[in-house]
This record gives structure tokens, sequence and C-alpha cells, in this order.
């Protein structure tokens, strides 16, 4: 009896490898990888699938036809098609994917009006709850890719290292569902927000800006942003940093300034934001910077990170009334 199941399970492993073999990808329980391989076209897709990560191939072109050897695609959430060489892109090339909830289109070159015309349709048919675009080329994304938006997206949006450099307000009055917006590894030197209620998390860091962001709606203390939770501003250039900073902020629960310019913490910078508990600003300027009375104190406050490379007698105005 043992030696026939030993003959079944090698039986079974032979039918498996000769299986990945001839498609070029993995199948883990409700998951098919097919990395790197340099497919020119999505080979048979079983129906039990959930999760498709293509990546690493050659499609060039995509289509709702694209995905005719995929047996359900109605079934299938995540869809990833990093760096497949893809140009061209038909606006329906998602049709059959009516469940689907995060896609990556990363690492894709493809054309500005492609592009466009396929978020229109996403945002009419589809629920996604994650987009990820980085790494697109300096001409893809622009003020004009969001442009035919019907419906208010509500996902996370990625939008790294596409070389952007400015992030305008007709851009955001687009964009007024979203959740969570990261725009890290850019060249945005300005970044101006018009009135987006559902952000919580917003990702700036690893770009240009030389002064904070402005939160406020005109000269008011209402905000642009009344849900925002975290932001990350890491590896910027801002230069300073003070109540009026973070005025309409009072939502904030985490804020990372690591890296800057920053010379001063000013008294009570933080008596704006009732609710933040994290402060990372490690790496700013060093034994060139001042740390005034009472600058970190907060009823909330629970972790905080400094730290600095000079002599504490001059860099804090009075340690003992510091927080």
């Amino acid at each position: 009896m043992i030696e026939k199941n030993t003959c079944m399970w090698i039986i079974f492993d032979v039918f498996v490898i000769r299986y990945v073999y001839s498609t070029g990808c993995h199948f883990h329980g409700d998951i098919a990888e097919c990395v790197n391989t340099n497919l020119m076209e999505i080979p048979n897709i079983p129906g039990n699938i959930k999760e498709l990560i293509f990546t690493g191939n050659n499609l060039g072109t995509v289509t709702n036809g694209t995905f005719k050897n995929v047996d359900n695609a109605r079934k299938i959430w995540k869809l990833i098609l990093t760096a497949n060489r893809i140009v061209n892109i038909s606006e329906n090339a998602f049709k059959s994917f009516t469940k689907l909830t995060e896609l990556e289109l990363s690492f894709n070159k493809i054309k500005e009006n492609d592009l466009k015309h396929l978020l229109r349709t996403i945002s009419m048919t589809h629920h996604l709850y994650s987009l990820r675009m980085n790494n697109m080329g300096s001409k893809t994304i622009n003020e004009e890719t969001f442009s035919l938006l019907d419906k208010t997206p509500a996902f996370d949006l990625y939008l790294m290292n596409n070389n952007l450099e400015t992030f305008t307000i007709n851009t955001l009055s687009r964009l007024q569902g979203i959740k969570r917006l990261n725009l890290d590894n850019n060249h945005i030197s300005e970044f101006k927000l018009t009135t987006i209620d559902t952000l919580e998390k917003l990702e700036i860091s690893h770009n240009k800006l030389n002064t904070m962001p402005d939160f406020c709606v005109g000269n008011t203390s209402n905000s642009f942003t009344n849900k925002l939770n975290a932001l990350f501003l890491n590896y910027n250039q801002i230069t300073s940093i003070d109540n009026c900073s973070l005025k309409c902020l009072s939502t904030l629960n985490m804020l990372q300034l690591e890296r800057n310019t920053i010379t001063s913490y000013p008294t009570r910078f933080l008596s704006n934001c009732p609710h933040i508990t994290v402060l990372d600003m490690r790496g700013n300027i060093g034994h060139y910077i001042k740390v005034f009375p009472l600058a970190f104190a907060s009823n909330t406050l629970t972790v905080l990170n400094i730290a600095f490379d000079g002599n504490a007698m001059y860099i804090f105005q009075s340690l003992p009334n510091t927080f």
C-alpha cells in the first residue's frame, strides 16, 4: 500500500514539473506566477486562480483578447503586469476581470492616451482598492493622465519614480475619493492641495520640497484633508517647521520629516496636532540645530525619533524643559 501511494505522488510531481515547464508559470494554490520567462502571451491559467502575477515578460500590446487563455478571469482579484514592455493598452483590456481590486502596471512605458482612457474605463466599471503605476517613464504620468476619470476613485494610488516635478490642483481634483497617495522618489518641488476628504495617508518622501505643503483652505483653519492621519516627507529640503506649518493637521497621528534641513524646533510646535503619536525627525542638520523649551510638548506623543551629532548644551536651549 505504501509503495502504491509513493508511486502516485511521483507521477503527480512529474505532471506538475511538465506543466510548469510548458507554460512558464508556477502555481501555488490559487496564485499563478509567470515571472521573467520572456513570454509573449499569457498561457493557460486554471479557473481556480485568484492572483495572477505576470511580470518580466514581453507583451507589448494588451487588449481583452490578451487574457483569452485565462479560464475564469471573473475570479481574479489581483493582477500584476509589471515590466512587460507594454506600450499599447486598450481601454477595455480588463473587461473580463469583474472582481479586480488590485492592479499593478509598473515599469511599462504605456502611451499617455491609452492610459488615460484605460483609467476612465476602470473608474466606471471596477472597484479597485489599489493601483500601482511606478516607474512608468517621464512622459507617461502627467496632469492629463487622470483627466477623464468619470467616477471618484476610492483606491490607494502609487506613482513612485515617475520623474514628476509638480502635482497640481487639477490632478488632485480628479482623485477626490483617494485614500492613500504615494509620490515617493520624484522631483516634486511644489505640492498644492485641494479638498480631499478621504485622504488618510500622504507620502512625498525623496523629493525636492523646501517648505511644508499648505493644508489650510485659504487663511482659515479648515483643512483640505479632514482624515489625514499619516504624513511622510522624509528626504526633502524642508528648512523650517512651526505650529503654523501644522495648523490644519488636527487629525494627524504620524509625521515623518527625516533627513531634511530643519534648523530649529520652536516651542510647542506640535500644539495643533492633538492626536500625534509618532514623530520622526532624525538627520536634520545635526550640530547646527536649536531645540527650544517645550518643543516636543504633547499629551499624546509616544514615539519620538531625533538624532543630533552636536553638543547637547548648544542644541537644547533648556534640556529639562524640552518635553
